[in-house]
């Protein structure tokens, strides 16, 4: 499925996260474990700073699980969940 939001990262880094998030063939998801080819896929930065775009502060959660983690609640923004990623 596709990358909905790249979120200033290149195609490079994309290729790189999702190697490193491949499992049994599959990419997928660091928080559920979907395989990323069935589901729509976003790119996150692990440590919430939207200007830290080096490789390693790039993960690829499914589109559920980075909802859930910066979901609203109460009209109060979430913050950051710690990312359970692979280095």
């Amino acid at each position: 499925m596709p990358l909905r939001d790249r979120a200033n990262f290149t195609d490079d880094q994309i290729e790189i996260a999702l190697d490193r998030q491949t499992f049994d063939g599959y990419a997928r998801c660091p928080c559920c474990e979907c395989s990323l080819s069935h589901v729509d896929w976003d790119a996150h930065h692990r440590d919430g700073d939207r200007t830290n775009n080096a490789t390693s502060n790039l993960v690829l959660p499914c589109a559920r699980c980075h909802h859930e983690c910066y979901h609203q609640r109460a009209g109060k923004p979430r913050m950051p969940r710690d990312c359970v990623v692979l280095a």
